[in-house]
């Protein structure tokens, strides 16, 4: 995603924009997988369950998916997407609503840190995660393997 300079945490918050969001149900599968794919995440998956995804959504419509993996001590977030359509603050707001949620979850059961793994092309959106506290423990690749 690129954001346009204008684009601040306090356009974000004053913003009359506000995304719902909650945990995904199965049936919304699709469309996070819809999401997922238009994001660079091109994998061919069945997306008929979705336990640990939230999901924004603006009237009853899908725009922007995380999942939140819980854990302890450390617990993870991956695969934001945001709706393509959507204008770059927007999509900026919808990111950032999706990760204050995932962040609560994370602290309700227990996380201490959340991690992640931060694509090299979105440069933009590790210095805005470093302006907020966070820090690169280690660099590498994002890899799947199919299991069955």
């Amino acid at each position: 995603m690129e954001y346009a300079a204008e684009i601040t945490t306090k356009n974000i918050r004053k913003s009359r924009f506000a995304p719902t969001i909650e945990f995904a149900t199965n049936e919304e599968g699709i469309f996070i997988g819809e999401l997922v794919k238009s994001n660079g995440f091109n994998i061919e998956v069945d997306w008929s369950e979705v336990p640990g995804w939230l999901v924004a959504k603006d009237k009853n419509k899908v725009i922007g998916c995380l999942q939140v993996h819980i854990g302890k001590p450390i617990g993870r977030v991956e695969m934001l997407a945001t709706s393509i359509s959507l204008s770059d603050l927007k999509r900026a707001q919808v990111a950032w609503r999706l990760i204050v949620a995932a962040s609560a979850v994370l602290n309700m059961n227990g996380s201490q840190y959340a991690s992640m793994m931060i694509l090299f092309k979105n440069k933009h959106f590790k210095r805005l995660l470093k302006k907020r506290g966070a820090w690169t423990i280690g660099q590498g690749n994002i890899m799947i393997g199919k299991i069955s």
